[in-house]
């Protein structure tokens, strides 16, 4: 299946996009980005470092995730988040997890202006 992107996104070379992508204008996806088959990135998202995303998540206007974690122990370590079929609802900001507690943050729906921080899990 192909990719839908529009040439108004900014999707960085090194980011790992799969198949039936679609990527609407004004999204940013950063580089070390996989975003995984079938996945909807809406307009105003924006997706950074680190980020690993499975199939069929669906991110909608004006989220940013995997943004820097809110840990004052966080000096610059590699981050880490994992999105599992999830639904994103509008204006969310989900954080990386830092490497210093549990390394991961997984992800399955973030109801609209959630934010969501360190060692944190969710499921259905």
């Amino acid at each position: 299946m192909a990719n839908n992107i529009s040439p108004l996104a900014h999707v960085d070379p090194a980011a790992k996009i799969g198949d039936g992508v679609t990527i609407h204008p004004f999204a940013y996806i950063d580089a070390d980005v996989e975003i995984g088959d079938g996945c909807e990135i809406m307009s105003y998202t924006s997706i950074i470092r680190g980020t690993r995303m499975g199939r069929n998540n669906r991110v909608y206007q004006g989220s940013i995730i995997g943004a820097d974690p809110q840990d004052f122990r966080w000096k610059g370590q590699p981050t880490h988040s994992v999105y599992l079929q999830a639904v994103i609802r509008s204006c969310c900001s989900a954080c990386s997890i830092s490497s210093l507690a549990w390394g991961w943050t997984i992800i399955n729906f973030l109801s609209s202006f959630m934010l969501l921080k360190m060692g944190c899990a969710t499921k259905k």
